[in-house]
C-alpha cells in the first residue's frame, strides 16, 4: 500500500452510491486509470471532476477494485474562472472523444505533454471551431494513425457503419475547412475508422452550439 503523486486529465465521472465517485483519468505517469473519490456536498468537491479538468493527486494504491483518490488540487486555474459555454462544449465533447481513444495504462509522456498544452490553449484562443479542429487534426499522430494516411486512400470506405465517401475524402485531403462544421463531420468520422465507440458520441449533440 503506497501513496502516488500524480497529474491526470479527467474523461469521466460516474456517481457510486450516495456519496463517491468513479473517476476516469489519463494520467502522467501512468496512462488510463479509474479511481473513487468521495463526493462531499461540504467541501463542494464534485466540480473539481468536471470533464477535462486537469488535476494534481495524492491517489492511494488500495487492494480493492479501484484506488482512491486522497487529495484533489487544481492544476489549471483558468478552468474554474472560466464560464464560455463554447469552451464548456468543447470540454464534454472532447473527454468523451478521448476517453474511446485513450486505452493504453502505461507512460505516455509526448501525449499527456500534447493534451496538457492544448487543453490550457482552449481558454485562450478566439476561434473555438478551428482549434477543435485543429486538435483533431494534431491528435492523430499520437495514436498511431496519422491522418496523413488519408492521402493514399483512392475511394469512399465503409467500416464501423459510417460511410467516409469521395466528398470527405476530398476535405480532408485538401484541408478544406471552408466549411467547419463539414470538415469536423470528415474529421470524426475518419477517426470513426479507427474506434467504432466514435459513432456513438453523446456529446456530439452540444457542438451545435459552435457551428451553429
Amino acid at each position: 500500500m503506497m501513496n502516488e503523486n500524480t497529474q491526470a486529465i479527467v474523461l469521466s465521472k460516474v456517481n457510486y452510491g450516495e456519496s463517491t465517485l468513479i473517476i476516469d483519468l489519463f494520467s502522467r505517469e501512468s496512462g488510463r486509470i479509474s479511481a473513487s473519490a468521495i463526493a462531499s456536498r461540504k467541501k463542494n468537491n464534485r466540480h473539481f471532476y468536471s470533464p477535462l479538468s486537469i488535476l494534481d493527486l495524492t491517489i492511494y494504491k488500495s487492494k480493492g477494485k479501484y484506488n482512491k483518490i486522497k487529495e484533489v488540487r487544481n492544476a489549471l486555474p483558468e478552468q474554474l474562472i472560466n464560464r464560455d459555454s463554447e469552451v464548456h462544449a468543447i470540454r464534454y465533447f472532447t473527454a468523451e472523444f478521448l476517453k474511446h481513444l485513450l486505452k493504453t495504462e502505461v507512460e505516455d509522456p509526448q501525449l499527456y505533454l500534447f493534451l496538457y498544452e492544448r487543453i490550457r490553449e482552449l481558454y485562450h484562443v478566439e476561434k473555438k471551431g478551428l482549434y477543435l479542429i485543429n486538435f483533431l487534426e494534431d491528435l492523430s499522430p499520437y495514436l498511431g494513425f496519422d491522418l496523413s494516411e488519408i492521402e493514399e486512400v483512392e475511394s469512399g470506405l465503409t467500416e464501423f457503419g459510417i460511410h467516409l465517401g469521395q466528398e470527405d475524402l476530398d476535405l480532408l485531403k485538401q484541408k478544406d475547412k471552408g466549411n467547419t462544421k463539414r470538415y469536423l463531420n470528415a474529421l470524426i468520422k475518419f477517426y470513426a475508422h479507427h474506434s467504432d465507440q466514435i459513432q456513438h458520441l453523446k456529446s456530439k449533440a452540444i457542438l451545435s452550439q459552435i457551428f451553429a
